[in-house]
């Protein structure tokens, strides 16, 4: 092969592998143990890492998953998340499976979040993703998209029960298998072009 076509090959194969998109959630399926909702996670309200079988369904990945239930108080959240580092307009891909097993009361709803905080740790804004309250037949897959704003530094991860009555609930929401994906942007993306193009058109047109 040709030196120009190596070239060619070899850019393909390094944007790639640079940047691919790849899940930064750390024990994203709460395999692994560790407090109340598993090694890496943060619990706020009522939130578990629980198996599989007994009271509980079948995980949707593994053997375990997230529960979340309500502490009855009403005007609070209830849930787990994981906060890395994000910078400020970078697209992210929040997803996951989502399991309800009996309508939820009114004005109670669950869905996936990202808090957006400054480098001193200010909070700047969220996104909410649809919220759901019904029954489903089995897990659901779920996601939630956009871009990070102006002075965002971290970005948290959370998988959540908002409510605003005093309800209690329990054994009835559950959460696996979440993945948050960072994505290149465009300057990113425009950076890939400037290299890879000019290798293009040394391989444009000859034999390997």
């Amino acid at each position: 092969m040709k030196k120009s076509a190596l070239l060619f090959v070899f850019c393909l194969f390094f944007f790639h592998s640079a940047f691919s998109s790849a899940n930064v959630l750390l024990n994203n399926s709460f395999e692994t143990e560790g407090g109340n909702v598993g090694l890496n996670w943060t619990q706020f309200g009522e939130a578990y890492r629980v198996a599989e079988g007994g009271a509980h369904p079948a995980a949707q990945d593994g053997s375990y998953m997230l529960l979340i239930n309500t502490q009855g108080t009403g005007g609070d959240g209830n849930g787990a998340y994981q906060e890395w580092a994000w910078p400020e307009n970078t697209n992210y891909t929040f997803t996951g499976y989502y399991r309800i097993e009996a309508n939820l009361p009114a004005d109670y709803t669950t869905f996936l979040k990202v808090d957006f905080y400054t480098a001193g740790d200010v909070w700047i804004t969220a996104t909410e993703g649809v919220k759901m309250s019904t029954q489903t037949d089995g897990w659901v897959f779920y996601e939630l998209s956009g871009t990070t704003p102006a002075n965002t530094a971290t970005a948290r991860f959370v998988p959540i029960i908002w409510g605003t009555t005093s309800e209690t609930l329990a054994n009835t929401v559950y959460w696996d298998n979440l993945s948050a994906v960072p994505e290149p942007g465009a300057m990113l993306l425009g950076a890939m072009g400037l290299l890879i193009i000019p290798a293009y058109k040394k391989f444009k047109g000859k034999t390997v």
